[in-house]
């Protein structure tokens, strides 16, 4: 019975559902009182559960260039510009740095100089920026080929880079093509093949798109694309050309017999105005296979047939005189006939002198 009374208590203390007064059925002097358990007040914009952590939103510069490479092909001796257009999309830039890869140099030590005007500079946000790279070609450098990189830096840090492809070579306009002028190759084809040893003519087709006639200049070149060097170069004159005209000039070379037949090659002409190269100048380039082709020297001749003869023995009766050094014909002919005279003499001689003995044994004796 007791024990029954105590696991009814305990119930109701467990589950919180009892309230009112307590009172020990064997006479306890302790009175008390249950009450529910009340939920924690809950606390507006607070996740109790998941712990809220502010984000943090961190700004880095963003350089845009354009143009995103740059290309400069000319002659020796010539100075080239170009502007790049920077512009900063995001945060402020205290010290924005424009620089070049390294410094170009030709065999003979001649350089090639990059500079940038300016540069370094402050760029705000969305603020722009034009940069000039100035490229200087000294007086006689080599003809070669470069590719490189100009970097923009904050600090240390790379935020840009732009590709540069620089082709120094004699054989084209000196500022590059510009002007109202056109030249074109129209003999012989693209691809078409050439032999070593024999003689190539290149038709060329100088067109004067000016208001004003002009003289022009028409150069032609045979280049080994794979070792960058000129194998051939001719130059024509083309006097009086109309404006809205055009003339054709023929150009002849030779190709030679000692060439890589591996390599790549190509037949590059420039066509300019006389004396006004820098703003009136054109290209054009074909590609032309070289194989080799056949020397005089290993040209063997086929042996001669000679048709066959018959000939049938003649028998001389003449005696046989021999021919010493310094004889003529004519002399032989006369010594041959001196000799038979003198054989018949001493043969008629002998004759006599046989009667003669016969005559004297026979009637004096």
């Amino acid at each position: 019975m007791k024990i029954s009374t105590f696991l009814v208590i305990g119930l109701f203390f467990v589950s919180g559902a009892f309230a009112g007064p307590l009172t020990d059925p064997f006479t306890s002097p302790y009175v008390g009182s249950l009450q529910p358990v009340q939920p924690l007040p809950v606390i507006a914009g607070f996740d109790l559960t998941e712990p809220q952590i502010p984000q943090v939103v961190i700004h880095q510069p963003s350089i845009t260039v354009t143009p995103n490479s740059l290309s400069f092909v000319g002659s020796d001796g010539v100075t080239f510009t170009q502007t790049l257009h920077i512009v900063n999309s995001d945060v402020a830039i205290q010290s924005l740095i424009i620089s070049f890869s390294d410094i170009l140099k030709d065999d003979d030590g001649d350089t090639i100089t990059v500079s940038f005007d300016p540069s370094s500079f402050p760029l705000a946000a969305l603020e722009q920026k034009d940069v000039v790279v100035t490229v200087n070609v000294h007086n006689g450098f080599d003809t070669h080929s470069f590719a490189r990189t100009i970097f923009a830096k904050i600090g240390d840090t790379v935020v840009a880079t732009i590709p540069v492809s620089l082709k120094i070579t004699k054989e084209m306009c000196i500022f590059g093509p510009v002007g109202d002028i056109h030249v074109e190759i129209t003999s012989p084809d693209n691809d078409d093949t050439v032999k070593t040893g024999e003689t190539v003519s290149v038709v060329v087709n100088l067109e004067n798109n000016l208001n004003s006639e002009i003289d022009g200049i028409v150069a032609l070149f045979f280049v080994n694309e794979d070792t960058d060097t000129i194998i051939r170069a001719v130059k024509e004159s083309v006097s009086n050309i109309d404006d809205n005209d055009d003339k054709d000039v023929t150009l002849s070379f030779t190709v030679p017999s000692s060439l890589d037949l591996d390599d790549d090659y190509t037949l590059r002409v420039k066509g300019y105005e006389k004396k006004d190269e820098e703003t009136q100048c054109a290209e054009d380039t074909i590609d032309v296979t070289v194989k080799k082709g056949t020397s005089v020297s290993s040209v063997v001749p086929p042996p001669l047939q000679l048709p066959s003869v018959s000939v049938e023995p003649q028998v001389k009766t003449s005696p046989v005189v021999p021919i010493t050094s310094g004889m003529s014909i004519a002399s032989v002919v006369q010594e041959d006939s001196s000799s038979n005279f003198l054989y018949t003499l001493t043969l008629v001689l002998g004759v006599l002198a046989v009667i003669s003995l016969l005559i004297y044994f026979l009637f004096i004796l």
